[in-house]
């Protein structure tokens, strides 16, 4: 069954790389919950390699500290992984892209949950100048 319109969450079952003749991809073979299956391509242009970027960090492969090759020769690498569908219509069929819009893996949540709360501790008491007049009603843009 292909995947359905719209936007959800599937799990990664399986990875590779591949080219399209002057295109290269990342594709991704996802399943979602109700069963529907389908692939997801990352292209990877010159021009589309910040969403091939942010796409591959959605699905938990940060280029920073990890290959390539890995994806190419792993194709489990990804296996379980769960990612952000926006699943559109292109001409007649259904598109499968990572949505980039939706919340943040649960990974990223806790590293950022962990950065808030030590953002907290290290903000806790006065961090302006004695001098400076206190915040008003006022000071606030509504």
């Amino acid at each position: 069954m292909p995947l359905p319109l719209g936007s959800y969450e599937a799990e990664i079952v399986e990875n590779s790389v591949r080219d399209f003749g002057s295109k290269s991809a990342v594709s991704l073979y996802v399943r979602s919950d109700d069963g529907a299956d389908g692939e997801v391509l990352i292209f990877m242009t010159e021009k589309s390699m910040g969403i091939a970027r942010a796409s591959l960090k959605r699905c938990g492969f940060d280029v920073d500290t990890r290959d390539l090759e890995e994806l190419a020769n792993d194709r489990r690498l990804l296996e379980g992984m769960r990612v952000p569908l926006k699943v559109e219509d292109y001409k007649g069929k259904p598109s499968a892209k990572i949505d980039l819009s939706g919340p943040p893996p649960k990974t990223e949540m806790q590293r950022l949950t962990t950065a808030l709360r030590t953002a907290t501790k290290r903000g806790e008491g006065p961090s302006f100048s004695d001098d400076a007049p206190p915040i008003t009603d006022d000071d606030l843009p509504i």
